[in-house]
Order: structure tokens, then C-alpha cells, then sequence
């Protein structure tokens, strides 16, 4: 007898088809893209080509996940296909992008189904449609969807891992916290980028850690310290693939970082939007002359662009840690260390961990010097994902009108970053201005940080954890 499918199956894949298909679509209608770049990856891939001896010795400039990710396949398109033209090999590589925008897709409606959201295909499908999601990706040429697919595959793997520490499956937790903290290592090992999401992303796995610890104690210790062991053994090995100078202990990550890597933050701004583009200075100005001195009695205190964006960026996220321990209800965690784990909070806590990730990318657009074009990319999926899963909460704990601000402004961004290497409408023609979409992101700032503190003001009527008040992760 045959086996019989799931009735729901069909009907899932019908709810797919959209967003799989979407990407593809976008790549043959948007004929722009950013030649400099894969003419990068092209450089980059004879040099891998070459045995990747000579890699990072002023080759390459993305850690070496990053770098396969880029010129391997980039190599692997001219010898599959045997191209030349660039072109062509341009337009194959965006396709290979779109593949990777078709995965974000996936892992979007497989984590908002994990949190009982509705119509979670759709909802997906809403993210990864806006500009913003695409314009700095498979349009542009740019492998930071592969960024976003770890750290969106991190925050399913990790979610998962919390649903078997509640149902008591140790094995299991620690095989997803592991799996977890690999994802996180594998973006920061494909681009500098992912730096912003890594706080937050690591507090969650520390989080499922200490309660392995509560909860198996010496057992649940041992069982999560050899997994953990496994899973950063494999990344320090792959991060070693390539010969890196010794001064960087042969890490490509630290090359990237400390050697290689753009010096952007010598500048306002690296054709990017922040706050400092309100002082009316050109771009390519230095961040490090001062636009203000301080002077206290014989001192004097000069304050730079570079300097201050820096003191901005910690105050700014030590309050958001502080709101963001108080949205998840801290005090009740202290009571209840099992809350994060509980049927029905396991949800909310990992959309509030997706709105943190998210401001945390928000913050360093607005404050830090240097910032280019796509340094967004990761933060607006994480807000969108967050807002629209928290703003059909029962407790609607955002504000539609914040939704709808976030919605318009992911719109804006993603038109701006089509601008730079494009031509928009003429009607849309303030997109292209930075000192608009910089007023902009800071106005989206305060109310995104303004939702969060409402919600640390519900947190503290939180109801007990028998009484959930969603359905939970169910991945």
C-alpha cells in the first residue's frame, strides 16, 4: 500500500511556491548590479584557484567562509561553465544569490510557524519581498543573505534547542546549542557584518547553557561542554584553511579584523547615512577632525565624529540591554529561570531577541562613522520578523503605527541602496539623499526603542508562566 501524504502538505507547498520563486524573479527583472564587487570575487577566485597560497597577502579581504562563499563560487561558475565574460558570470552568481534569498525564505516561515505566528508563510514572504531584503543581496551582487541564513538558522536551531531543555532532552539541547553557536561562528566567518547580531544571539545559547547546567547539573555541564567543544573545534579549524600571517595566529578572522579588513571608520561615511551626516560635511571627510571642543579650565577637550559615535553606540546599547532585560521580564527570570523555556514563552522570547538583534544593527548605522550602504542588510529581517510576530501577540505588544513605520522605512532603505548603483524614478528622488534617510533611521530609533520600553512595561504584569499567552516554539 502506498504511503499516504499529509493532506497539509500540498497546500504548504502551494504557500512556498511565492516566496521560493520571488528571488528568481527579482534577479531577471533587475538588470543592476555592482560590477566592482564581482570583479573582486573574480580576483579572489583566481587566487583560490591558485591554491589560495597567496590569499590573504592583500588578495582577499572576507574570512574564508565569506571568501568561499564569494570567490569559490565565483571560480566554480567560470570552470563549470567555462565563462570569461563578466557579465555573464555576474548574471549566474546573482542566481546563485537568489537561491540563497529563496533559503532565507524558508527559514522565515520556518521560524514564524516555529512561534505560532499567522500565515507565516506570507509573512515571510512580506520581508523578503521588500527592498530591503533583496536591493543590498541578489540585486546587488553581495553574499550577505548568506550571512542572514546562519544567523536566521541560529535562531531556528536555538529555538528548537529550548523547546528539549523544557521536554527534558538533553542530548538534544546540547546538539542545538552547539549547532546554534556554530551558525553564529559560520556568519562572523563569512562577513565583519554579522559582529552587530552576535551579543544577542550568544546571550540566548549562554541562556539554554546555564539552564542545561540548572536542570542535568554535572551531567548537563559535561554533555554541553563536549558538544560545544566539537562545534568550535570545527570552526577554528576551517577558519585556518587558508595560510593567514602569523601575527593574526593564522586566523582569517583576525586578519580580516585587525590586518585586512576596510578602513571605513577614518571617514564619515563610506557611501553610507548616519548621524554625523547632519553636520553637512562631504563624505569622504575625516572622522577624526573635531566638530566641537569641550574646554574645562585650561583642558581642552576636542570631540570627534569618530570618537563620540563610538561613546554613542555603548550608551545606546547598554540601554537597549537594560530594556531588553525588562521586556523579557528579568525579575521574573530570577524567580523563574525556567520562563524562557516554558510553553508560550518560548515564542515571545525569541521574536524579543530578534528586536534586540535587529536595534542593535539600527544603532551602529546611526552612530558609527564609516558605515556604507548595506549595513542594514541584517538589521531590518530581524525587526520585521520581531514587530510583525509581537504586533499579532494577543497583548498586540507593538503598535501597529510602529509596524507601519518600520514597513515604510525598510520600503525607503531599500530604494536608497538601489540608488547607488542605479537609477530610481524621478519621483523618488529624496531617497538618494543621505541626510534624509540618516532623519529618517533616527526617527525609526527612538520609536523602535520606545516599543521595546512599552514592552518591558508589560513584562512587569507578566502572567504566570501555567498561563501561557502563545502558542510557543513548536520547531
Amino acid at each position: 500500500m502506498m504511503e499516504q501524504v499529509p493532506a497539509g502538505t500540498p497546500r504548504s507547498l502551494r504557500a512556498l511556491a511565492p516566496g521560493l520563486v520571488l528571488p528568481f524573479v527579482i534577479v531577471s527583472v533587475t538588470r543592476t548590479h555592482y560590477a566592482g564587487d564581482i570583479g573582486a570575487f573574480m580576483n579572489w577566485a583566481d587566487c583560490l584557484w591558485r591554491g589560495g597560497g597567496s590569499l590573504y597577502e592583500g588578495c582577499a579581504n572576507y574570512p574564508v567562509v565569506g571568501v568561499l562563499a564569494s570567490g569559490g563560487v565565483v571560480g566554480i561558475i567560470q570552470h563549470a561553465f567555462h565563462l570569461t565574460d563578466q557579465a555573464t558570470i555576474a548574471t549566474v552568481f546573482r542566481y546563485y544569490l537568489a537561491f540563497v534569498d529563496a533559503v532565507q525564505f524558508v527559514l522565515l516561515s520556518v521560524l514564524l510557524r516555529g512561534m505560532g505566528a499567522k500565515r507565516p508563510h506570507l509573512l515571510a514572504f512580506v520581508v523578503m519581498a521588500l527592498p530591503s531584503a533583496w536591493a543590498g543581496g541578489s540585486m546587488w551582487g553581495q553574499i550577505d543573505g548568506v550571512t542572514q541564513v546562519f544567523l536566521l538558522a541560529s535562531l531556528v536551531v536555538l529555538g528548537a534547542g529550548f523547546r528539549a531543555i523544557h521536554d527534558g532532552r538533553l542530548t538534544s539541547s546540547a546538539l542545538c546549542l552547539a549547532v546554534g553557536i556554530t551558525c553564529c561562528m559560520l556568519a562572523l566567518l563569512t562577513k565583519q557584518l554579522a559582529i552587530f547580531s552576535m551579543p544577542w544571539l550568544l546571550l540566548a545559547a549562554g541562556v539554554g547553557y546555564v539552564q542545561l547546567a540548572r536542570r542535568w547539573r554535572w551531567r548537563g555541564i559535561g554533555v554541553g561542554a563536549s558538544a560545544l567543544a566539537a562545534a568550535l573545534a570545527a570552526c577554528v579549524f576551517l577558519d585556518r584553511t587558508f595560510p593567514v600571517a602569523r601575527q593574526f595566529g593564522g586566523s582569517s578572522l583576525l586578519y580580516v579584523w585587525f590586518g585586512g579588513g576596510s578602513d571605513h571608520d577614518r571617514v564619515i561615511s563610506a557611501s553610507g547615512f548616519n548621524l554625523w551626516m547632519l553636520l553637512g560635511r562631504a563624505m569622504d571627510s575625516s572622522s577624526m577632525i573635531p566638530f566641537h571642543i569641550i574646554r574645562i579650565g585650561g583642558v581642552a577637550i576636542p570631540l570627534t565624529p569618530n570618537q563620540c559615535g563610538k561613546v554613542l553606540f555603548v550608551m545606546a546599547s547598554m540601554g537597549l540591554l537594560f530594556l531588553y532585560a525588562g521586556a523579557q521580564g528579568g525579575r521574573a527570570w530570577l524567580r523563574e529561570p525556567a520562563r524562557p523555556f516554558a510553553q508560550g514563552e518560548r515564542a515571545r522570547f525569541l521574536a524579543l531577541l530578534g528586536f534586540a538583534a535587529g536595534l542593535e544593527n539600527l544603532i551602529a548605522n546611526v552612530t558609527l562613522v564609516g558605515t556604507h550602504e548595506r549595513y542594514l542588510y541584517h538589521g531590518y529581517p530581524m525587526l520585521l520578523l520581531a514587530c510583525l510576530y509581537l504586533w499579532q501577540e494577543p497583548r498586540r505588544l507593538v503598535d501597529g503605527r510602529v509596524l507601519a513605520l518600520l514597513l515604510a522605512s525598510a520600503g525607503c532603505y531599500g530604494g536608497f541602496v538601489y540608488s547607488v548603483i542605479g537609477d530610481l524614478p524621478w519621483f523618488l528622488f529624496p531617497l538618494r539623499r543621505h541626510e534624509l534617510m540618516a532623519t529618517l533611521h533616527i526617527v525609526l530609533l527612538v520609536f523602535l526603542l520606545d516599543a521595546i520600553r512599552s514592552v518591558a512595561g508589560r513584562a512587569g504584569r507578566a502572567v504566570p508562566l501555567d498561563r501561557p499567552t502563545g502558542a510557543g516554539y513548536r520547531a
